[in-house]
């Protein structure tokens, strides 16, 4: 039976990780893909699941609810039949809820906003993440009952499965949602759900109806073995409810800031993403494994938790000073291998090895962290009440990670870089290390001598050591950017102008001897410049659509750059020029570093610039205008294929004037024959007399 319930827990996994991709793919896609709409989606769904993993620990946790394993199959079949339910009817409640939100959401970003879609969102996730959290302590208390040998190591197998079914799952959702499509991958998930269900119902007919977790021939003594019971950590359940919090928190915020890194050397498209989802969660798992490896050879388990947020910041250390040698020398290394005629397994590869470089051994040492705070939860339990402070422990580390996104895309990022941001999330380690390594030194005097006094040589030479590395993290603060700025610009540019946000991070760089600016995100895509000819290219891009029309009173620019395109509509028959650019750094580098090229186009009275997805504004807006003007976008980018979809273009046709028109400019050297085919059919579809492009 403890074969069926890994195999449950895997398969739900699976599920459950590509449920969070299409989800979140289905909610921004409706909410837009702003920073605040991809925190709120993001943030639900981690909450989610710590609620249902906290909600099932109180009432199981009750002696009182000391079920049977009979009972507890059914309850894991009730679980996923309702997930199954949910995820089936998960598209047509998102198309109710959307008309909602268009009715009660403004245009605009703002507090309101956010109050809408956080309901909008948490109405439409909250019940089934609830019900997914709750699979890990139930399947992890039923594991239990199954075995007598070593009980504890069950929930940190449980965990070490669930992640690497899950890395698995991550990366076969990148062939799902192209062959299904979103909704249709949904749907999927959904049936898959209720063949768990049924599984688990039909396992409940064999399962035992005692409540007795010892087997039969087993000795009926419910004492553990020497080895087990003297390797308790120093750690109350609000200790190790805080230090999975903590971990919860690294994880997420790492990943947030590595893949920042990644994207300024490999273009960020929904297969990178799915790529560095992956390299996460199988690396944990990997961790989690070596922590099963080796808990029987050590006594106190607490030593390996420190062990795994040292292989951590031991990594994240390493990586600060050399970052712009690791770009430097994945940059020759791929070049050298002909990018053009790399197949995309070998793309995706090559993704893959960057991402394990990056955040590889950090994500290896925080999975054998948790792993072990899973074992340490268990070791003091009786086997019926293990999910209760396996259940809270699991519920803190999915709200760590939702203080983690919070604080990292809105305030750290922001406030302090990714550099510094990196550093900090170093120091929380050593912060971490420092108070356990001062817990389990007063624990290993008291167990000698009986007294705290005894603890206190090894407490300053531990303090000591968590001195220097402080000192290490100080100079790197100073000294290192994980950016490499200065190494990217080269000896011939300098830097006037570098942001670093959730983004991604907005530059400016300026040839030394021409002073013309070129305007970049992510380094890798070049959103304009101020040479004489691409000044002299941008205008006429701009005057184009303006010559279509015969009276184009009121404009709306989906998209800025560097604001010399916007430059021809400050002639005077145009009364009012909406712009809507996503990304505030683009807005501020088009401002202040292209004003002369854009003769202050921004600063005039009748321009509006709105910082929100241009898609969604123009699905809220109340506004008709007489031309809608679509710029240049980079069709790979994720979340830029939603401007090109016969949704948004209709959105567009319901928001025109009468005799209104709208022009789109495609970037044909990126596309391929077949999509170029595909967009202007799609564009034609819905403006059948007037296509411009």
């Amino acid at each position: 039976m403890s074969t069926l319930i890994l195999l449950l827990y895997a398969v739900h996994s699976f599920v459950g990780i590509a449920y969070e991709v299409v989800w979140i793919k289905l909610l921004t896609a409706s909410i837009g893909m702003t920073v605040t709409a991809f925190g709120v989606v993001l943030s639900t769904f981690m909450a989610g699941l710590g609620l249902g993993s906290y909600v099932i620990a109180r009432w199981k946790g009750n002696p009182e609810n000391h079920h049977n394993g009979r009972v507890t199959y059914r309850l894991v079949a009730i679980l996923q039949t309702l997930m199954g339910l949910l995820g089936i009817a998960f598209p047509l409640f998102l198309n109710w809820a959307d008309h909602l939100y268009v009715m009660a959401a403004p245009e605009t970003e703002g507090l309101q906003h956010l109050v809408v879609r956080g309901l909008y969102v948490g109405a439409l996730l909250l019940p089934v993440t609830t019900l997914h959290g709750m699979n890990f302590p139930v399947l992890a208390s039923l594991l239990t009952r199954c075995l007598t040998r070593s009980p504890t190591t069950k929930p940190g197998l449980l965990y070490c499965v669930g992640l690497l079914a899950s890395g698995l799952g991550s990366l076969a959702s990148l062939a799902l949602i192209p062959a299904l499509g979103l909704q249709g991958a949904s749907l999927a998930l959904g049936a898959t759900n209720l063949v768990l269900a049924m599984t688990a119902f039909l396992a409940s007919h064999r399962a035992t109806g005692r409540t007795d977790p010892i087997r039969e021939g087993a000795p009926s003594s419910h004492k553990r073995s020497a080895r087990e019971s003297g390797a308790h950590a120093p750690l109350s359940l609000f200790g190790l409810q805080t230090l999975g919090a903590v971990v919860g928190f690294l994880v997420i915020s790492l990943e947030i800031v590595g893949a920042q890194y990644v994207w300024l050397i490999v273009n960020v498209t929904a297969y990178a993403e799915g790529i560095l989802l992956t390299t996460v969660l199988l690396m944990m798992g990997l961790g989690s494994g070596l922590y099963l490896m080796l808990r029987e050879r050590v006594r106190n388990r607490s030593g390996l938790f420190a062990w795994g947020l040292f292989i951590a910041l031991i990594a994240q250390l390493t990586v600060v000073p050399i970052a712009g040698d690791i770009a430097s020398l994945f940059d020759r290394t791929f070049n050298e291998l002909r990018p053009q005629e790399l197949t995309i397994v070998q793309f995706l590869l090559s993704d893959a090895l960057l991402a394990v470089t990056i955040l590889g051994l950090p994500m290896f040492g925080l999975g054998m962290a948790f792993c072990s705070l899973c074992d340490l939860a268990t070791i003091s339990s009786s086997h019926q009440a293990v999910i209760s402070p396996l259940g809270r422990v699991y519920a803190w580390h999915n709200w760590g990670a939702v203080i983690g996104a919070v604080l990292t895309t809105f305030g750290f990022l922001i406030l302090l870089g990714l550099t510094h941001t990196w550093l900090l999330l170093s120091t929380c380690i050593v912060a971490t290390l420092a108070w356990l390594i001062w817990r389990l030194s007063l624990t290993a005097a008291r167990d000698r001598t009986g007294r705290h006094r005894a603890g206190v040589p090894g407490i300053w030479s531990k303090g000591f050591a968590s001195l220097v590395l402080l000192g290490v993290l100080a100079w790197l603060a100073i000294s290192a950017d994980l950016t490499f700025r200065h190494a990217a610009a080269g000896n011939s540019q300098r830097v006037l102008y570098h942001r670093e946000d959730a983004l991604g991070v907005t530059e400016v760089f300026e040839d030394k001897k021409t002073l013309a600016r070129t305007l970049l995100t992510s380094r890798l895509r070049q959103e304009g410049g101020s040479t004489p000819k691409e000044i002299r290219v941008q205008r006429i891009q701009g005057y184009l659509p303006l010559l279509l029309h015969p009276d184009p009173g009121r404009v709306l620019v989906v998209g800025l750059g560097t604001g010399i395109s916007l430059s021809p509509t400050l002639r005077e028959e145009i009364k009012r020029v909406t712009v809507v650019e996503i990304s505030p750094g683009i807005i501020e580098a088009a401002e202040h570093f292209f004003n002369q090229a854009n003769d202050r186009v921004l600063e005039h009275p009748k321009v509006r610039v709105v910082e929100q997805d241009g898609r969604n504004f123009v699905k809220l807006t109340r506004n008709t205008y007489d031309l809608i003007v679509q710029e240049l976008f980079f069709p790979y980018q994720t979340g830029v294929g939603s401007l090109y979809t016969q949704e948004h273009y209709e959105q567009c046709r319901a928001k025109l004037a009468p005799g209104g028109l709208m022009a789109q400019w495609i970037t044909i050297n990126q596309l391929s024959t077949d999509d170029l085919r595909t967009l202007v059919r799609t564009f034609h579809s819905v403006f059948p007399k007037h296509l411009c492009g």
